[in-house]
């Protein structure tokens, strides 16, 4: 019969009998609580009294809410009547049950952070409930807002730690997310936080997913320079392929080199500073000792075996640069290596 009244437009008729139905001693919960749905929603919808419309909420409350469904539904009637407080509260008992299955936990989870967010003026409760995600599905889009409200308020810490645990989850994501969450914790961890080494593993994933990645790659041999001198020079001589001329890689893979005990490749990266006209009066310096050195041992043309022994970088990329360079480079190598 109410059914029919709400089609037909008897708003007075339907909201009557709904009533009575919710008020009826032998109707069950679940007939009780979809009757008070629907006079709420007829009274701040179609009549525009949210004081009756929270007097179904009211009632509501009353029926018994010991399964998910009765507090999915009692949510449902708050935010008809915007009862933001009621809401908020009624969300947390939701995501709160053992017997609530993951996606629907995640999505009112979301749900309860925008309210906290927006009518509630709650960022930090909103982060905390976004960190609580877990679902797969849902987990990108609650990183993203987090990290968006980490930005707004400031607390970068909290965004960190929440990109890290999906991680250590084992969360998977699509490799695009991925990235852009590896880059987001890499600047996070890097910049505010101070932690650089906490972020070296997040750009050599980054390296990995995007390869050329020039910055990243930039930012790993920094990072490298002085705990693992060998990965530095990986890492420049990657960005050297991507920019055969970075001469800050030449000359940080020259230092490098010297750490490394390394004179014959710290030799060959001079050579190619001084014929790019890019050394320093250092560089030249030693580069013109080394080479007076090598001279006199040198009998005619070196073999191709102790060119690689003396020059391993020969099987680089960036080599082609010093093919267009050949005619220079008679006055910066000794006559046979050249």
């Amino acid at each position: 019969q109410a059914e029919l009244q709400r089609i037909e437009g008897s708003w007075d008729d339907a909201v009557a009998t709904l009533w009575k139905v919710a008020e009826h001693g032998d109707a069950e919960d679940t007939v009780k609580r979809e009757a008070l749905y629907f006079v709420a929603l007829i009274e701040s919808r179609k009549r525009g009294d949210l004081d009756r419309a929270r007097q179904a909420a009211r009632s509501l409350a009353s029926v018994q809410t010991s399964d998910p469904e009765a507090l999915i539904a009692r949510a449902s009637v708050l935010d008809l009547v915007e009862d933001d407080s009621a809401l908020a509260e009624t969300l947390s008992q939701i995501v709160d049950r053992e017997d609530v299955d993951e996606p629907t936990r995640a999505d009112y989870l979301l749900r309860l952070s925008r309210l906290q967010e927006t009518a509630l003026g709650d960022a930090e409760a909103a982060m905390k409930t976004l960190g609580r995600v877990r679902e797969t599905s849902f987990l990108p889009s609650a990183l993203t807002k987090l990290v968006a409200l980490a930005e707004e308020t400031g607390r970068h810490g909290a965004a960190a730690e929440a990109i890290e645990a999906a991680f250590e989850r084992g969360a998977g994501f699509e490799p695009a997310t991925e990235l852009s969450l590896r880059k987001r914790i890499a600047e996070l961890l890097d910049g505010p936080l101070e932690r650089p080494e906490a972020s070296v593993a997040h750009y050599e994933r980054i390296a990995e997913l995007e390869p050329g990645n020039a910055a990243a790659l930039a930012r790993l041999a920094d990072l490298r320079f002085a705990g693992d001198p060998a990965k530095a020079v990986e890492h420049h001589r990657a960005l050297l392929e991507l920019e055969p001329d970075r001469v800050q890689s030449f000359r940080a893979l020259r230092n490098l080199l010297l750490e490394l005990d390394d004179e014959d490749g710290a030799f060959c990266v001079e050579a190619v500073l001084v014929g790019l006209g890019s050394a320093t009066e250092e560089e030249a310096y030693f580069h013109a000792q080394r080479r007076n050195r090598l001279s006199a041992a040198v009998k005619g043309a070196v073999p191709k075996e102790d060119r690689v022994i003396l020059c391993p970088e020969l099987g680089e990329p960036i080599f082609a640069l010093l093919q267009e360079l050949s005619p220079f480079l008679p006055e910066v190598f000794p006559s046979g290596l050249a």
